[in-house]
């Protein structure tokens, strides 16, 4: 495949790269992935070239990095809006991270005490107090894991601004976010291990304790 000149579907696209289909069309959308529409066929007939696409990849080490760095990082997103929250999911799991989800402290809290989880996403939506609160209780659990606050137009409290690592604007969208994350994940990526409860999960340490390598 890498030999052909040209690439003559999404399909052949998708085994050049190494991604499935959809999520070449997504970044095609959002990152400006090369792709051709030869005139005179159909709209979902599309070209590429492969040296294109190298130079695309070298230029964007972001999407490079995701399928070795996504496919071991569990992210903890809270948010009180459930379709913000859904979107949220959808997006990060297309990407190959595993998304666990809480639409209140109590449930945010059960989850972060008792699955893996390598970066929190804290939404401003929940009650200034409440994010305050729930930030001080994660981070008195494992100060190891980042967290990462979600605002809108209005700031959060310079208090609750000193218990996450960054704030991201709601305007930046989730391909703001994944940049934010990428920042943080390379240093808190846990080797994968074969176990018997799944990769990289002991079987007699809680998952509060446990030491990010």
């Amino acid at each position: 495949m890498a030999d052909k000149e040209f690439l003559n579907s999404w399909k052949e696209v998708a085994q050049f790269v190494g991604r499935s289909e959809r999520t070449i069309q997504r970044w095609e959308r959002e990152w400006g992935f090369p792709v051709h529409r030869p005139a005179g066929r159909l709209r979902s007939s599309v070209i590429a070239l492969p040296a294109e696409i190298q130079h695309w990849i070298e230029k964007t080490p972001l999407v490079h990095s995701l399928p070795s760095l996504a496919s071991s990082v569990t992210l903890l997103c809270i948010d009180e809006n459930v379709e913000s929250l859904e979107s949220r999911k959808s997006f990060f799991e297309n990407q190959g991270f595993k998304v666990l989800v809480a639409t209140e402290s109590a449930r945010a809290i059960q989850l972060f005490e008792r699955s893996w989880v390598d970066l929190v996403i804290l939404s401003m939506a929940l009650q200034s107090t409440e994010n305050e609160v729930l930030a001080r209780m994660l981070r008195r659990r494992n100060p190891k894991i980042p967290i990462i606050m979600l605002s809108g137009r209005e700031e959060p409290p310079h208090s609750v601004s000193l218990l996450v690592q960054q704030i991201v604007e709601d305007d930046a969208g989730n391909a703001g976010l994944l940049s934010a994350i990428n920042q943080y994940i390379p240093r808190q990526q846990r080797t994968v291990s074969v176990s018997t409860n799944g990769p990289g999960i002991s079987s007699h340490t809680h998952p509060s304790t446990r030491t990010k390598r």
